[in-house]
């Protein structure tokens, strides 16, 4: 009778519900691992793309600097920017990264030599901004996480 109740059946076999829940367990804590390590590196991304744009919109405004104006504006309208002087009225565009937005503080236009900070916002809630601050009369450029001062 024993070796009868030891002997398997060819519809008995499979796994038992608690190797099933053994397996279940482990790949719930891989996952609550995982999940938040993916989070961070997305908002990493996010946040390059906020440092990227700040450097081609410093980049468009030291090219137009070039021309020597007394006098300059940062228009933004969505996802892109316009960068005009009283030496070119047209002012050069670019884009900015899907869900990046600019801010320039002071309201431009702005003064050859006075200081000004650009604010590159991305729409995802858990992104920091990125903004730069330059100074002319100093001749020096910061970049730093946060909003601008």
């Amino acid at each position: 009778m024993v070796a009868r109740i030891r002997q398997r059946r060819p519809r008995d076999a499979g796994f038992t519900i608690l190797e099933l829940l053994v397996v279940m367990i482990i790949i719930s804590v891989l996952a609550a691992i995982a999940i938040p390590l993916f989070a961070d590196r997305q908002n990493g991304g996010y946040e390059a793309s906020e440092k990227a744009d700040l450097h081609h919109v410093l980049t468009t405004i030291q090219s137009v600097m070039v021309d020597q104006p007394q006098s300059l504006t940062v228009n933004t309208t969505g996802a892109s920017y316009t960068v005009k002087t009283d030496v070119d009225p047209a002012g050069v565009t670019g884009t900015l990264s899907a869900g990046n937005s600019l801010s320039v503080k002071p309201i431009p236009p702005i003064g050859v030599g006075t200081a000004y900070c650009l604010e590159v916002r991305n729409s995802h809630p858990s992104v920091s901004p990125w903004h730069a601050v330059v100074n002319p009369a100093a001749n020096s450029q910061q970049l730093a996480v946060g909003a601008c001062p």
